[in-house]
């Protein structure tokens, strides 16, 4: 049976890490061997959504670009089938040495950005991403958008390129109560779960809450994440006069806790690769107001589970805001359509056909 080896750089919890490790634990049940070789630190909580059957390894190096020496020594004692990496940078990296042994193993590369709002636009830069592209078997993207992008950038053959969404699991045996579980009495709860750098133009969602709660005082934005910006935001809202309607917790892989008595999700990005988030608030039946940014948003949301903004206008989202929060959403249908179109089943079905 053949080897499967998925390539990651930590397990703390960021997007590509959680898929990194559901994709890892649904092939495990499925029968299907797969191992993870993680670059930092395989310690981090996603390590706990892993059977404990997986092989973790651990190169315990700092950097990516430090890897290449403890990467060599890894394959040279470990062969696989089919490799899978989570990084462009470690893709290369993966590759180089996988030719350089003169193995044989297939590596396929995840694209976890907008290629064309990360990658450099110069023209050597361009002919060097270009070349790096043709090494892989598969270049996966987690979206269509995301493909459209990166095919008007790269003339890479189509048969290279292949879309799987990211996987919502369902919930349909847990519909949270709509209903405040805090402390204040008759509080919106509405939430936002990140990382708090400057991709996620935070601060224009709090420019859009003041117009909201100007006219709906009871609106309480809960954000959930760490970063850089994160004092920054905090003193930002201050000056906003919105210390009683923002609410800053630490990062948590508890989804329950973030969409516990929530009643809306936003997401004000400047781009997205496609943007879990999204995902797991509609796979708790909450509905989502965001950007139209590139890309993700515009193949999650619909009529059924939320709306989009074409341009960042703070009055228009914040009025949009308290509408959303007046309509009567159907909680279970967002749900189904959510499980429908984003299936774990659909997921792993892509998946195991790129490794064969």
């Amino acid at each position: 049976m053949k080897r499967n080896l998925l390539v990651i750089n930590g397990l703390q919890g960021g997007g590509a890490e959680k898929v990194c490790t559901k994709l890892a634990d649904l092939l495990y049940k499925k029968g299907i061997p797969v191992e993870i070789l993680v670059i930092k630190n395989a310690d981090g909580p996603l390590r706990e959504n892993l059977d404990k059957n997986i092989t973790v390894h651990n190169l315990g190096v700092k950097r990516a670009r430090n890897s290449l020496s403890s990467l060599i020594s890894f394959f040279k004692r470990n062969r696989y089938d089919n490799i899978i990496c989570f990084n462009f940078q470690l893709g290369i990296l993966v590759k180089f040495v996988i030719v350089l042994l003169r193995g044989n193993s297939k590596v396929s590369l995840r694209v976890i950005n907008t290629i064309s709002m990360t990658n450099s636009s110069g023209f050597i830069s361009k002919l060097y991403y270009e070349y790096c592209y043709r090494w892989f078997e598969f270049i996966i993207f987690q979206c269509y958008e995301m493909k459209k992008d990166f095919e008007s950038n790269y003339p890479i053959s189509s048969n290279k390129c292949k879309v799987i969404y990211n996987p919502c699991a369902s919930n349909l045996n847990k519909l949270l109560p709509k209903k405040s579980s805090c402390d204040r009495i008759s509080i919106e709860k509405v939430v936002f779960a990140g990382r708090l750098e400057s991709q996620k133009n935070i601060m224009f969602m709090l420019e859009s809450l003041r117009f909201a709660v100007d006219i709906n005082p009871n609106i309480v934005l809960f954000i959930y994440g760490d970063g850089s910006l994160k004092s920054s935001l905090s003193n930002y809202s201050f000056l906003m006069g919105l210390d009683d309607n923002v609410i800053f917790k630490p990062f948590t892989n508890d989804l329950d806790e973030v969409f516990e008595s929530a009643k809306l999700s936003l997401l004000t990005s400047k781009f997205e690769g496609f943007p879990n988030f999204l995902l797991d608030s509609i796979s708790y039946g909450i509905p989502c107001l965001s950007i139209n940014c590139k890309s993700g948003p515009s193949e999650i949301l619909n009529e059924v589970n939320g709306c989009l903004i074409n341009k960042y206008d703070a009055s228009e989202f914040g009025n949009k805001i308290v509408r959303m929060l007046e309509t009567n959403w159907n909680h279970e249908s967002i749900m189904r359509d959510a499980f429908d179109r984003f299936s774990e089943d659909k997921f792993l079905k892509s998946y195991i056909e790129i490794l064969k």
